[in-house]
């Protein structure tokens, strides 16, 4: 592969981090995930989101709120 400058042209390329080896990004998904219950009510506490991520959104919704979230009149859980 040659590179810029030295007569060839560049490759072109993706990188995809998709398991966070390259950036711890937990935090982040933390904050949205917290972002997004707020827009429903739910306040939980951060670091039971954090305990959380790494799983799938419908695993992760039961640790924090619950297997009978989608009952309706469900009161507000920490």
């Amino acid at each position: 592969m040659s590179r810029a400058g030295e007569g060839g042209s560049m490759a072109a390329a993706a990188l995809f981090d998709v398991d966070g080896t390259l950036l711890d990004t937990s935090y982040w998904h933390t904050i949205a995930w917290s972002e997004a219950f707020a827009q429903f009510g739910r306040h939980p506490a951060m670091a039971r989101i954090h305990g959380a991520i790494g799983t799938g959104g419908n695993q992760l919704l039961d640790h924090v709120v619950g297997e009978d979230r989608d009952r309706p009149g469900r009161p507000n859980r920490p």
